[in-house]
């Protein structure tokens, strides 16, 4: 079973959100594939890093990334049906 835990939005989060969306807006559906990544890129690299995060780059079945694990990670049990 699928654990699901939602949050509400602080208001800095409200705050950020309304600046981030009117960056976007001239854009809005214009942008697609990989040409969206620069745009993409640049609005990321104006979000902070939150406390509490760390980050470690691994490649995973050939694909390059990032893991991002909380220090108040909590560990959830996975089932599978088949």
């Amino acid at each position: 079973m699928e654990q699901i835990t939602f949050h509400s939005a602080t208001s800095d989060d409200q705050t950020a959100m309304a600046a981030m969306r009117k960056i976007v807006e001239p854009n809005k559906g214009r942008l697609r594939s990989a040409v969206a990544r620069g745009p993409y890129d640049e609005i990321m690299n104006r979000v902070p890093a939150p406390e509490g995060v760390t980050y470690e780059e691994d490649t995973v079945a050939g694909v390059p990334g990032w893991w991002c694990t909380p220090a108040d990670e909590q560990q959830a049990e996975v089932s599978a049906s088949l």
